[in-house]
């Protein structure tokens, strides 16, 4: 383990794991979207045919349908267009990192229990593997999972826009079952203790002793190569400008050190900001 090696023998160890997810999926898999929300459905048509009547109403009878149509709008806006629960629609996501892997079930708790337990058997009886039990169990898509670094979580959010649709001015949610990968901030926490640049809390910076004795360029380089790494891995993030506060972190260790570097010569003239966050890197 820790060698470059161990992520190519995890991935020819576990090719079998691969193979038997993947017989899952046609057992598990179906229906090709889910059904229609009844309720959802009937306010619709209702909201069509008052359509229709506004069209030819005039007056305070037309005001009066422009009001029922308000109310069935409003309904519509606070119940799911279709059925979140909805027994023909089926779907099962893996991912796997050499040793880490996760997986995503559209489906009841007690089938995902099922799924859980057929892997856990595979895991232990075909390859002799033990499953952490710290790591590992279900959780509801309200909660967040950790999955190499990342934070992977739901967006669910009442956030309402207008739209055009057919000619017609509409309103539609746009930020329902949204997957989104967040930085969590214990590992940019653990990031700047590693690399010894200060206090995460306060942003206290200190300097590196053991960079006091190189030049500049070796200093700087060191700096750049440490936010670089991490800004390129999280490029991902949807939470992205959270590395801010690091990078200033950063900064002002990196100041901190060439006040303090024993070549004085050369620092007077050092630019003082040596590196920013690749941006052009990120990826949408």
């Amino acid at each position: 383990m820790g060698g470059v090696r161990s992520p190519i023998l995890a991935n020819i160890y576990l090719h079998e794991l691969d193979c038997y997810v993947e017989s899952l999926f046609s057992d598990f898999n179906k229906g090709k979207e889910r059904r229609d929300n009844p309720e959802y459905n009937a306010n619709r048509l209702r909201a069509n045919r008052l359509n229709k009547k506004i069209k030819v109403a005039k007056g305070d009878n037309r005001q009066g349908l422009l009001d029922q149509k308000l109310v069935l709008q409003r309904r519509m806006l606070e119940i799911p267009s279709t059925d979140q629960h909805d027994p023909g629609y089926r779907r099962l996501r893996y991912c796997r990192y050499a040793d880490d892997f996760v997986l995503g079930a559209t489906c009841s708790k007690s089938e995902a229990e099922e799924i859980y337990g057929k892997i856990q058997t595979f895991l232990s009886d075909n390859l002799k593997l033990k499953v952490s039990q710290e790591k590992s169990g279900l959780k509801h898509n309200t909660e967040s999972i950790r999955f190499l670094g990342y934070d992977i979580t739901i967006k669910n959010t009442e956030k309402i826009v207008k739209m055009k649709t057919y000619g017609q001015q509409c309103k539609r949610r746009t930020c329902k079952a949204i997957v989104w990968l967040t930085i969590p901030e214990a590992k940019l926490k653990s990031f700047a203790e590693r690399c010894l640049y200060g206090n995460w809390e306060t942003l206290e910076a200190k300097q590196k002793a053991f960079l006091l004795n190189a030049s500049d360029a070796e200093i700087a380089l060191q700096y750049t190569a440490e936010m670089r790494g991490i800004a390129q891995y999280y490029a991902l993030a949807k939470n992205f400008a959270s590395l801010g506060k690091l990078r200033i972190l950063g900064i002002r260790s990196f100041l901190k050190t060439m006040a303090n570097t024993q070549n004085v010569g050369a620092t007077s003239c050092y630019h003082a900001q040596p590196w920013k966050l690749p941006r052009g890197s990120r990826k949408e």
